[in-house]
């Protein structure tokens, strides 16, 4: 403690005003200190003569642990809420989801891939990071029971994210069998990209048929005009999402 002074104050309560217990509020330069009137010295003249606040430094010196106590807590709360902020940043940021509801047919072939129109997606990453998650869900149909191969193609088709070719067996990204005119079957992939880049991505599907055989996307080969379910049309679906992973 500093060296003792005597700080004259104003305004003090008589001595029959004062109880055990009771407390003075003492303003000085060095701050607001708190002084149990137990501690005093009360005097004849009934005026306060003297105080013995040795106690005082014990309580202050309390106080200070305290704040010191709360001070440590309050740290690693500041650390967890800025963990937490980071973590808020990752996860699914943005989705871009296309549905084809007409239909489109073309003669297959087995080495052309035809661009499905109208089923595709444009995303741009907000981050060079950032992974893009693609689902793909396409309704397919075709003339004789056949195998339907399909790219997926990326930035103006001039991308397939595909098998690699093994000798005379080409590499595509995924197939299904189709398995008479009268059907009408769904085939879904689903994949990750890592554009590393924050430029727009367009994704889109190619497809190509064994033989040379109709094929058809959202319907079936016959399609027939009655109100039966194996008549019925159906709908694809192209969906993109940004994951930022950090």
């Amino acid at each position: 403690m500093a060296d003792n002074k005597n700080i004259g104050i104003k305004n003090l309560p008589q001595v029959g005003e004062i109880k055990e217990g009771d407390f003075l509020l003492v303003e000085a330069e060095a701050g607001t200190s708190i002084l149990d009137f137990k501690d005093f010295v009360i005097g004849d003249d009934n005026t306060t003569q003297a105080a013995q606040i040795s106690s005082l430094q014990t309580d202050v010196d309390g106080i200070s642990s305290i704040v010191d106590s709360v001070s440590g807590s309050i740290n690693p709360v500041k650390t967890d809420v800025a963990t937490i902020s980071a973590q808020v940043e990752k996860g699914i940021n943005q989705i871009i989801s296309t549905v084809k509801r007409d239909t489109h047919s073309v003669t297959s072939s087995e080495t052309t891939f035809t661009v499905i129109p109208d089923l595709s997606a444009a995303i741009t990453p907000t981050k060079t990071n950032s992974v893009i998650h693609i689902n793909v869900c396409c309704s397919i149909g075709c003339e004789a029971e056949a195998t339907i191969g399909f790219l997926l193609v990326k930035n103006n088709y001039d991308r397939f994210i595909k098998a690699d070719d093994a000798s005379s067996r080409q590499g595509i990204t995924f197939r299904n069998t189709n398995p008479a005119a009268a059907d009408c079957n769904v085939a879904t992939f689903t994949c990750i990209d890592h554009p590393g880049s924050t430029d727009e991505q367009v994704y889109g599907l190619a497809f190509a048929g064994h033989g040379s055989n109709d094929m058809h996307i959202n319907r079936a080969h016959t399609n027939s005009d009655s109100s039966a379910l194996d008549h019925s049309q159906a709908i694809s679906t192209f969906t993109v999402m940004e994951i930022i992973t950090g």
